[in-house]
């Protein structure tokens, strides 16, 4: 790991979710940079380990969609917490006419009902000194395509449970946002782009009588 940004974060213990590889372990690394100690949590075998490896932190395996394995993240943070970053996700392209409903499920369970677990557990420590919740949501939220209505279904449902977080919880002193980015070049991205190439070349063949 490089020199320390700075010491803005220094003493505060966050916990960040899909962090093996992408938004999660990007951040993961800036937050040890600016100082703070990680609890590194998600699928993603080795990666994983290599993040926390990277960052500085502590790797927990497990799954956010099992409460088991939340329970076993927080517990690692110890007695306290400041900062809870939901990164975890996948992207399994659909369409509205053929989406299955175990795509939907999948999605949902993982990008919304699994933010809402982790946020659900944390809140308590959070409580206890004020803290902050970060949900990376996504531009598709606003903005979807064809070919990706139950990724950014999730995320516009993510978008709306941030802001009952932030209303019901800003008297406690913990602040939730959600942040949209636009595409970034991550593993989970480029396989997205992969599969919708493909399929696009099957279409396209399709048509052309071939």
């Amino acid at each position: 790991m490089g020199d320390r940004m700075s010491s803005r974060l220094a003493g505060r213990i966050a916990l960040i979710t899909g962090a093996a590889t992408g938004i999660g372990r990007a951040s993961a690394e800036l937050f040890a940079r600016e100082g703070a100690r990680i609890v590194l949590f998600g699928l993603g075998g080795p990666a994983l380990d290599d993040a926390a490896s990277a960052a500085g932190g502590t790797a927990v395996h497990g799954d956010v969609t099992n409460e088991a394995d939340i329970a076993a993240a927080i517990g690692t943070c110890g007695e306290r917490l400041d900062i809870v970053l939901n990164a975890a996700g996948l992207i399994i392209p659909d369409e509205p006419e053929t989406v299955m409903d175990e795509t939907w499920t999948t999605m949902f369970d993982v990008k919304l009902t699994g933010t809402m677990r982790v946020c659900r557990a944390t809140l308590p420590l959070l409580r206890q000194r004020g803290g902050a919740i970060v949900n990376i949501a996504s531009v598709a939220a606003f903005n979807s395509s064809p070919d990706s209505v139950s990724y950014a279904t999730s995320k516009a449902a993510v978008v709306s449970y941030t802001r009952s977080l932030a209303f019901a919880h800003g008297g406690d002193g913990i602040r939730a946002n959600a942040v949209a980015p636009g595409w970034v070049r991550t593993p989970m991205s480029e396989h997205e782009m992969r599969l919708l190439a493909k399929k696009k070349a099957v279409h396209q063949k399709t048509n052309s009588g071939c």
